[in-house]
């Protein structure tokens, strides 16, 4: 699951690299997320990055709402092309 441990880690230091400098003061950190944790099917791997990488956006914002700071995701949608109309997507 090497996409799911990027996503993840990646996420983990650039929060870990804000939140210090966001507690002097307050702040925003914001996501972009996808929606492919509910709608594309048969991306078992993706499926579940994208799943943790919410859960993670939701436990920050409970976490950090108490210093000021706010944690907020878009999450976008997919768009069908000719690489992608072959996944099993509703």
């Amino acid at each position: 699951m090497r996409s799911s441990d990027t996503n993840i880690t990646g996420d983990c230091n650039g929060s870990r690299a804000a939140i210090p400098h966001m507690q002097k003061k307050a702040g925003v950190i914001f996501k972009f997320a996808s929606v492919a944790r509910t709608q594309w099917l048969g991306r078992f791997t993706h499926t579940a990055s994208n799943t943790r990488y919410a859960d993670l956006t939701a436990t920050l914002a409970k976490e950090l709402g108490k210093h000021n700071i706010r944690v907020v995701a878009i999450a976008t949608t997919m768009i069908e092309t000719p690489g992608n109309s072959r996944s099993n997507h509703k």
